[in-house]
């Protein structure tokens, strides 16, 4: 076969979305997207044909052809080779980046783009009501010499069909330039970022700018450089539209499945993203999610046996526990010390043993395996032993919102209801309306016995929580308050609950029900034509 009809079936093949029977033949797997991004596995034996025909047979006068064929090679199966230099300085632009970008030669990459410095932003899109959006809102700034930064894309306001009002700002199209520093800056992020959390949302605010740019298109897609300034999606379902020449694939595998974790689509997001790809802490959280035990424990003892490969650490790991408590981990670096902590702590969930959280605070001394190890016993109806270690929390950091919100709910299991009111009032004056803060006080303040408080907590937080009001009117009821039972009676919303309140009311002569009637008249929740008293 010549190379050209080798390249031209290779595309073609990759490209299908379905076999002749119409089913996808890889692995079984039947998804149409699946086949658009999976690798080129179908034809691998093609591949390493030509590959090989090419190397044995090389001449000046084929580079072009030899660079264009190892481009497409490296990137339908996933396993870039080193970058060569043959006559890569008689290539475009286009060509060359490419190539470099299928090599994953990231040096080669950085000295291209050595003239052309951008920053980018990204910030939270909301709706009208408050509600967060899931695409960001990003924005490009331009290095133009002098270490002065300008604007280089205008942006312009896009009308989210989902929501009446909200409006959310997209980029105009993008130069080549700029597209080709984001799919170098995901792809070099994606393999060089130490930082989890740096990771995920500098590649998530990266993939989510192409995307935007690209009609809001949420899926993984081929990209066609036709011409410098000129490109056009490829139309994967007309495989005789593909051409060899300047074709590559940008991979946003990552942020389809981020839109699905959003979404809280674990399964596709695993099966249809994060399966085949070296996102092991999307991974985790998506077999976490799905229940899968089995798969996640092996993901979990891959990803430790990973880490202790980087530290020459090469042992045979049976007893997790037993195995881990010879190793001395004084030598680790730092990031890889926090990520081995991390996945024991998981695996502390996994198998429900507070002694993997131990391990994971010797391993990596910080707050989360102590939280971790707080809120197993709090499951586990240990309160005591909760309550001991939200103190050593509190002695690191005394601060902690949600560690002393932890640690008065195990005073009140405990029923040292004096002591838990104090830690809810220092709660309740650096944040009155949060409800549960307030509720919490307020039933400390019931058990010992103090009405008035309780009840003007319950009071300050009703407005806002139908709930606290409940309580607040029938409290006021059980202790014969009648003019608190008015009071909530004008504002409550009914319910049978209520509607039984009622009848006990007017039953017992504590209010009568001409009265009643007046009250609910002011109540703007209340339709009197639905009141049966």
């Amino acid at each position: 076969m010549e190379f050209e009809e080798a390249i031209k079936e290779i595309s073609r093949v990759n490209l299908a979305d379905e076999s002749a029977n119409g089913e996808a033949e890889e692995d079984g797997y039947r998804d149409n997207e699946m086949s658009q991004y999976k690798t080129g596995v179908k034809l691998q034996g093609l591949i390493e044909e030509v590959n090989n025909e090419l190397e044995m047979n090389y001449s000046e006068n084929m580079s072009e052809l030899f660079v264009q064929f190892k481009t497409i090679r490296n990137i339908l199966l996933i396993k870039p080779e080193e970058c060569m230099n043959v006559c890569l300085n008689k290539l475009n632009l286009h060509k060359r980046m490419n190539y470099m970008i299928s090599c994953e030669n990231y040096d080669g990459i950085a000295v291209e783009l050595s003239n052309i410095v951008f920053r980018v932003h990204g910030a939270d899109a909301y709706t009208s009501v408050g509600a967060k959006h899931i695409i960001d809102v990003v924005s490009i700034q331009q290095n133009v010499g002098n270490n002065q930064l300008q604007e280089s894309r205008k942006m312009k306001k896009y009308k989210q069909k989902d929501y009446s009002e909200v409006t959310h700002e997209i980029p105009e199209e993008l130069t080549v330039s700029e597209y080709y520093y984001l799919v170098a800056r995901m792809k070099h992020v994606a393999k060089y970022e130490d930082n989890d959390v740096i990771r995920k949302t500098a590649i998530n605010t990266i993939c989510l700018f192409m995307l935007n740019y690209l009609e809001y298109d949420i899926r993984p897609f081929y990209i066609e450089y036709a011409h410098e300034n000129q490109r056009e999606l490829v139309d994967s379902f007309n495989p005789s539209s593909i051409k060899a020449v300047d074709f590559f694939k940008v991979d946003l595998v990552y942020a389809k499945g981020i839109a699905l974790m959003k979404g809280f689509e674990w399964e596709f997001a695993y099966d249809k993203c994060f399966k085949f790809y070296k996102f092991r802490n999307e991974r985790i959280k998506c077999l976490t999610a799905l229940g899968k035990k089995k798969e996640l424990e092996q993901e979990l003892r891959e990803y430790m046996i990973h880490i202790l490969k980087q530290e020459n650490i090469h042992i045979t790991i049976n007893d997790i526990l037993l195995d881990l408590s010879g190793c001395a981990f004084t030598g680790f670096s730092k990031t890889n010390a926090m990520r081995l902590s991390d996945v024991i702590v998981k695996l502390g969930h996994l198998y429900q043993n507070v002694a993997f959280y131990d391990l994971a605070s010797k391993i990596f001394r910080s707050f989360k395996p102590l939280q971790a190890k707080c809120l197993f016993y709090f499951q586990t109806g240990h309160f005591d032993k909760c309550a001991s270690e939200c103190l050593k929390l509190l002695k690191m950091n005394p601060e902690l919102y949600d560690v002393q919100f932890n640690y008065g709910c195990c005073l009140m299991e405990l029923n040292k209801y004096n002591e838990a009111a104090k830690v809810f009032k220092k709660l309740r004056d650096e944040d009155q309306m949060n409800v549960n803060v307030v509720k919490n006080l307020s039933h400390c303040y019931y058990k010992m016995n103090d009405l008035e408080k309780t009840l003007l907590n319950l009071k300050g937080i009703s407005r806002h929580d139908m709930g606290a009001l409940k309580e607040y009117l029938l409290i006021s009821l059980k202790n014969n308050y009648i003019d608190n039972v008015k009071w909530a009676l004008k504002r409550i919303k009914i319910d049978k609950m209520i509607e039984e309140a009622l009848f006990y009311i007017i039953s017992n002569n504590i209010i009568s029900r001409n009265d009643i009637l007046d009250i609910l008249r002011e109540n703007p929740y209340c339709d009197m034509n639905q009141i049966r008293i």
